[in-house]
């Protein structure tokens, strides 16, 4: 069987400083950033054309202001067209979980997204405050009769919920222990609310005794998180995030392709503009010229984590490829390891194609540093002849 001949490093090249090296990912960054921007001027107006993206984002911003789900500068007022009013922010305060959650429900997708009979207030209490279930921290308000049959053993029987019964009943009937109304709250709906948690609680719905602020707080965030996902998870709004994923991966396909790929491409050893300028290399693993198929796949290991970190965790890739490079013995980040190259100093390196031009390299260096110092002969004659006497 035969065996594979063992690389013979490099003994030619010298590890990329990292502070050049940092530069010239900075420069390169930049220049990636600004394309980036270029590229997504030019491909809006082809997604416009193509799937009506500005009519898409339009609807989701106005979608967005009546959810509940923000803070708005002025209240949705009929006589304040929607595309003045401004949202203030997109974090809503602890205090505000409950109530705005209640009227994205009952309000925004039973207006605008209705399904059946879905989102109305008895749905609410039975599908999200789950009052039918023994472990809910909220309980009915019952009316309360006496026994007509009896009236001297009067008894207290429930009857129906509250909220089932019909209109006509008096204004004396029990509401709710808390200021639960939307109406009375309407004017400061969208001033963030300062207490630590929001005990709203719909009309006819309170909340059972022994419920402390953090349990019910706990509660409170989680179904306004489910709210927000139902949010985005609208047709038309996951329609238009698709779009834009689409629009945004291509922004950063082309821009990685031309800064990481063609511009190496073109260069006699890998070099980026950024490289260029700091007097950076990149070499195979070994220290001799990289191949065209290196580049290609130290491209791809650099798109994937430049996708997973825009996506999913911002700056990871960059953290563990500097990281590696920091502690790598080479100097050697996360794309290097895959495509087995790394980054030398082009100003102290000499580059190989082949282990056979090293070895030439390297036998004559050795024969220069044996090769003996020439003498002088004119010296050599004057010191011959003071010694001789001659």
């Amino acid at each position: 069987m035969k065996q594979k001949k063992e690389v013979i490093e490099n003994k030619f090249i010298t590890a990329a400083p990292f502070g050049r090296r940092l530069g010239a990912f900075a420069f390169d960054a930049l220049l990636m950033v600004v394309t980036f921007f270029l590229f997504s001027v030019i491909l809006r107006p082809i997604m416009n054309a193509a799937v009506d993206l500005k009519t898409k984002v339009s609807l989701y911003e106005a979608n967005m202001k009546k959810s509940h789900l923000v803070y708005l500068d002025h209240q949705l007022d009929e006589g304040i067209p929607i595309e003045e009013i401004k949202i203030t922010s997109n974090t809503i305060q602890p205090g505000d979980y409950a109530k705005r959650t209640y009227l994205f429900y009952t309000d925004f997708l039973a207006n605008n997204y209705p399904k059946e009979d879905m989102y109305s207030e008895i749905w609410y209490i039975v599908n999200i405050l789950k009052i039918d279930d023994e472990d809910s921290l909220f309980e009915e308000l019952f009316v309360l009769e006496e026994n007509e049959n009896n009236s001297e053993t009067s008894e207290l029987t429930p009857k129906i919920p509250y909220f089932l019964l019909s209109e006509e009943l008096s204004e004396e009937e029990p509401t709710t222990s808390e200021d639960t109304s939307v109406e009375d709250s309407s004017e400061t709906a969208d001033v963030p609310s300062t207490e630590p948690v929001d005990r709203f609680v719909p009309p006819n719905v309170v909340i059972k005794d022994g419920v402390d602020d953090k349990t019910l707080g706990q509660f409170n965030q989680t179904i306004f998180k489910n709210a927000i996902s139902e949010f985005n998870n609208l047709t038309p709004h996951r329609e238009m995030q698709m779009y834009l994923t689409i629009e945004t991966l291509s922004n950063i396909v082309l821009t990685t392709t031309i800064f990481v790929l063609l511009i190496p491409m073109l260069t006699k050893n890998g070099q980026s503009l950024g490289k260029m300028i700091f007097k950076l290399s990149i070499t195979n693993q070994y220290g001799y010229r990289i191949k065209p198929w290196q580049l290609i796949v130290r491209y791809l290991a650099f798109l994937v984590f430049e996708i997973f970190s825009w996506y999913l965790i911002p700056m990871l890739g960059l953290f563990v490829s500097l990281t590696l490079a920091i502690f790598n013995k080479k100097g050697r980040s996360l794309h290097d390891l895959i495509a087995m190259t790394r980054v030398v100093d082009t100003k102290t390196s000499q580059i190989f194609t082949t282990v056979e031009e090293f070895e030439t390299a390297e036998n004559l260096a050795i024969l220069s540093e044996k090769r003996p110092t020439p003498v002088n002969e004119e010296n050599f004659e004057e010191r011959l002849d003071e010694s001789s006497g001659a």
